[in-house]
């Protein structure tokens, strides 16, 4: 299974001690917590206390990580400060961060490069900020200028 063949129920890893998506995203209501801020339910580095009884868009929040195989282990959220979402029709993948320089690392890199050739829109997103930049890449450029392009991108929107 592959970026390009997966479907959603396919495949789910464990979050481990990842809770990222406790802090990034926005939680809906009844948690109405903001982006970028943790949730009052985070065990930091643990997990959710509420996890059984969490809200249904917790239940929604789908980390790509966690349920595409072909992602790499170094990609789990809280190691490479990224998470990574799809939008339901799957036209588009959602990178959030706190830190812009993360989608510089090759691996992050690559990635982009993989959905951008599938044709799957790449927007980036900064928690601290609530800003968004869209990815747009020449996949002939090297990595030293894909690195630039990112990081300009993300620090002209942030």
């Amino acid at each position: 299974m592959s970026i390009e063949t997966w479907q959603p129920g396919m495949f789910e890893r464990p979050c481990g001690g990842c809770t990222m998506c406790c802090k990034l995203p926005a939680a809906p209501p009844p948690l109405d917590k903001p982006a970028g801020e943790w949730c009052k339910h985070c065990d930091k580095g643990r997990g959710c206390r509420i996890y059984d009884q969490r809200p249904q868009g917790c239940v929604d929040f789908m980390c790509l990580w966690k349920v595409m195989p072909d992602i790499p282990k170094e990609l789990r959220p809280d190691r490479c400060k990224v998470i990574w979402r799809m939008s339901e029709d799957g036209r588009t993948v959602l990178a959030m961060t706190e830190y812009p320089g993360a989608l510089n690392a090759k691996a992050q890199e690559m990635l982009i490069r993989r959905f951008l050739r599938l044709g799957i829109s790449v927007i980036l997103s900064d928690s601290r900020s609530g800003q968004t930049a869209g990815v747009s890449l020449a996949l002939g450029n090297s990595r030293g200028e894909v690195a630039r392009s990112m990081a300009g991108r993300a620090a002209s929107t942030m």
